[in-house]
């Protein structure tokens, strides 16, 4: 999504808050991986929490790369600037669990409550759909992105 933000966004500034407002917006769609962080919390299948998140940052740098150097955009740093406020909740979840910050602290716990928010009540999809739906929508975002 801070792909698409920051190909049509006129100002870095505008892209980078753009795009963690939309990291918020797309976490509130249950996404199958609420139990993993839990399990991480919990001492559970902590292997498996941080495989997933190395292999979906890897994906995530691979494709933004290769969209960054491929796809048509108006400014280099706009696009930059989406995609950084695309992922920095996600990064500011992950120093929060190594540097114990009383604002980070409050800014995990506001992060998982939005991103459990609709799972929680109606509950959440498995992993696999989830990786599933991820996949197609990252699918028709490139779409969009390479017309």
């Amino acid at each position: 999504m801070g792909v698409l933000i920051g190909q049509n966004v006129p100002t870095p500034g505008l892209a980078f808050a753009l795009g963690v407002a939309s990291h918020f917006m797309l976490d509130l769609i249950p996404h199958g991986d609420s139990q993993l962080y839990t399990n991480y919390k919990e001492g559970q299948a902590v292997n498996r929490s941080l495989i997933y998140v190395a292999v979906d940052s890897a994906l995530a740098i691979i494709i933004f790369i290769y969209l960054l150097e491929t796809a048509p955009y108006a400014s280099r740093e706009t696009m930059i600037a989406g995609v950084v406020g695309g992922i920095c909740p996600d990064f500011l979840v992950a120093l929060g669990e190594g540097v114990k910050i009383r604002p980070l602290l409050w800014f995990q716990r506001l992060h998982i409550r939005i991103h459990n928010a609709i799972a929680s009540r109606v509950g959440n999809i498995s992993l696999g759909m989830g990786i599933f739906i991820q996949l197609v929508l990252l699918a028709a975002m490139i779409f969009i992105v390479k017309r």
